[in-house]
């Protein structure tokens, strides 16, 4: 994608693209993480939210990979995004004194049981790290 956004605009008005990649369950979403362009992320979203809660074959979701690029404000995208009521989940403890509602699980673990943290560690990316310890 390359940060080309208008091109990535004229692709999204076409029919019969390919969300997801057939060997590695990277979807497009995956792809535009990786651009490391909130622009194009924020294209991808609005028009293929469901895609947040995908995982390729490795179990790793958009977090994930926006986690170990360390771009903060993708990570935050993904985050703050508004997403519709079916994405989100609510999770509330036994005594109900607290809940959270989270659409991607910051707690998800990869095929390698690393979080979305841990990446974030593991790649130095002190930015990514605090933003998701808050």
């Amino acid at each position: 994608m390359n940060g080309q956004i208008d091109v990535v605009e004229a692709l999204l008005n076409v029919r019969g693209h390919m969300l997801i990649q057939p060997n590695t369950h990277d979807t497009v979403l995956h792809a535009a993480i990786s651009s490391q362009q909130p622009e194009i992320v924020l294209l991808i979203l609005r028009a293929f939210t469901h895609l947040i809660q995908s995982k390729n074959v490795d179990g790793s979701t958009p977090l994930h990979w926006a986690s170990q690029c360390g771009n903060l404000n993708v990570v935050k995208l993904l985050m703050e995004y508004a997403y519709e009521e079916d994405l989100i989940t609510l999770i509330e403890d036994a005594s109900t004194r607290f809940s959270y509602r989270f659409v991607a699980d910051v707690n998800a673990l990869d095929s390698k049981c690393r979080t979305a943290l841990y990446l974030a560690v593991a790649n130095s990316h002190f930015d990514v790290v605090k933003y998701l310890l808050e």
